[in-house]
């Protein structure tokens, strides 16, 4: 197991042993990243570095100075190749290395950001017509399989526990197709999903604890069909449609190849089957994979555990709330996370959370309670599945964020799980998760609570399907914004669901229903929180 290092002594001992030590992640950043260069920033005087080795493979080939500008001194990288990590070798002005680290630059990618809840929110908190791509979890299961048959090259699905039949048949249908599926699962969870055995391979990983990834990557190579679907929902009925979840996909090249590398390293390989003998996972792993990324604009910072110092990345991350804070956890643990929590508080920052295991061994939320915290405790039989914290949500003058993921503030996760976290710098997402936040908090302070975002009726002329009556084909002519997703749902008569797709921006592409007997049918279009129910026959 790995020790830890107080960050402050890591800088005392690199100032004397430079040649011993291995700066933390937390030591240097990369900022204004773009498609051919990017800019490492960091106290380099503090280590006595004076210049780096870069390059994608080693031997490292590349050389580059420090720079100074307006007293910042930073080190450039130019030249480079879209969408790619380099490998980065930190040195003294007598060559010696104290240090490494790896760095991606920008895409060619649309990177879009949809964000996914699996209930009902409170856009009383909206801002800027801000909401959600969903607030269901049948929706964010239609989407993934939507990404999936619609991948071309290449899927990689790490999931903790899946017993979603029809996703796993999507993965076959996949593999059918001829693409390049790989499957990594917890070594000790049900999944119940796999069996029986599927087409394609499965490796079962981490038996010192947990493989608790929820991540799945779509066409990792790809400019325009590349994903990275994330978050803290497990493949479950009781995590889609129960528990409290969310989850976030990323069109963005450099962030699926950078998820792919982690998987690959679990792996044991890039090839099409895994490799167990050099597979790695849990604290067997390193820090290997780029942790800044700029998706279009929007600064994310990326980081897998155990092997990328997820605690201290935490604690630097709620240090900078200068407003409010929020957060939501299945488990918190770390004493080092509630002492900052207790830190923003004397500093004045305004503090809600909301955590569901209490009594959990080791837990800090009575703690942070008795110190005049304001944390609820959640009792229903429905989990608190989150574990996200916003930073600064009401205050855009300052940095809003969002750190959410996989990994509980916990010691397990920490040490011994395979976890992956995001941390988004973005007032949009920040003022999301504080709609899904404050909708948990109304239902468990205000009796018979009614969340704000009820649906309500769009106008009568939002939507028109023509020809009505019709024998075969189905089409449609949405009059509202082309800017926002919409989902159509097709029904019976009997209220009975039978199609459903998500995520459509006009011009909506016709349906096929000739299948369909002769009847009365019903279509429902949803935009945000609006709906339109236009009815139709087949004859």
């Amino acid at each position: 197991m790995r020790k830890i290092i107080n960050f402050l002594c890591v800088f005392s001992l690199l100032a004397s042993h430079l040649h011993a030590q291995v700066f933390s992640n937390l030591s240097f950043k990369a900022q204004n990243i773009q498609l051919t260069q990017l800019e490492i920033h960091g106290n380099y005087d503090q280590f006595g570095i004076t210049k780096i080795k870069y390059g994608i493979f080693d031997p490292l080939p590349l050389d580059a100075n420090t720079t100074v500008v307006n007293g910042t001194k930073f080190i450039k990288l130019q030249n480079l190749l879209p969408a790619t990590t380099y490998k980065v070798e930190f040195q003294t002005n007598s060559g010696s290395v104290v240090g490494k680290g790896y760095y991606s630059t920008a895409a060619n990618s649309k990177g879009e950001i949809r964000v996914y809840f699996n209930h009902r929110i409170d856009a009383s908190f909206q801002t800027s017509n801000n909401q959600p791509n969903g607030t269901e979890g049948s929706f964010i299961v239609e989407e993934v399989i939507t990404l999936i048959n619609n991948a071309k090259t290449s899927i990689e699905v790490c999931l903790y526990n899946n017993d979603r039949t029809n996703l796993v048949s999507a993965l076959r249908n996949a593999k059918s197709r001829g693409l390049k599926v790989r499957y990594i699962a917890d070594d000790e969870t049900a999944n119940s999903a796999l069996s029986p055995t599927p087409n394609f391979p499965v490796l079962e990983v981490n038996a010192d604890g947990l493989m608790h990834n929820k991540f799945i990557v779509i066409d990792a190579d790809s400019d325009t069909t590349s994903w990275v679907i994330g978050g803290s929902m497990n493949f479950t009925t009781g995590n889609i449609y129960s528990d409290f979840n969310n989850t976030i996909f990323v069109q963005d090249k450099s962030l699926a190849r950078n998820y792919r590398t982690e998987f690959e390293e679990m792996w044991g390989g890039t090839a099409a089957t895994p490799n167990i003998a050099t597979s790695k996972s849990g604290n067997d792993k390193q820090d290997n994979t780029a942790h800044q990324f700029n998706i279009k604009g929007v600064p994310l910072e990326q980081f897998f555990s155990p092997s990328d110092n997820l605690t201290a990345n935490i604690v630097q991350t709620i240090k900078t709330a200068n407003h409010d804070l929020r957060f939501a956890l299945l488990t918190f643990t770390k004493s080092e996370i509630a002492i900052e929590i207790l830190n923003r508080r004397l500093a004045g920052v305004e503090i809600k959370g909301i955590c569901d295991n209490s009594s959990d061994p080791g837990s800090q939320i009575n703690g942070l309670i008795s110190n005049g915290v304001n944390v609820l405790v959640h009792t229903p039989t429905n989990q608190i599945h989150h574990k996200y914290a916003i930073i600064d949500a009401q205050d855009i003058t300052s940095d809003p964020i969002v750190l959410t993921g996989s990994h509980n503030w916990t010691n397990a996760a920490e040490f011994n799980n395979d976890e992956n976290t995001m941390i988004w710098h973005s007032p949009r997402i920040a003022n999301l998760f504080l709609q899904e936040f404050e909708g948990r908090w109304c239902e468990m302070t205000v009796p018979n609570c009614i969340l704000a975002n009820r649906d309500v009726e769009l106008p009568e002329n939002a939507l028109a399907i023509f020809p009505n009556p019709t024998d075969g084909l189905l089409n449609f002519h949405w009059t509202l914004s082309d800017r926002e997703p919409i989902s159509l749902s097709l029904f019976d008569l009997q209220g009975r669901l039978l199609k459903s797709v998500t995520n459509i921006y006009p011009p909506i592409p016709a349906w096929s229903v000739d299948h369909l007997p002769q009847g009365t049918y019903f279509i429902k279009a949803q935009q945000g929180f609006g709906f339109t129910v236009k009815k139709f026959q087949v004859f």
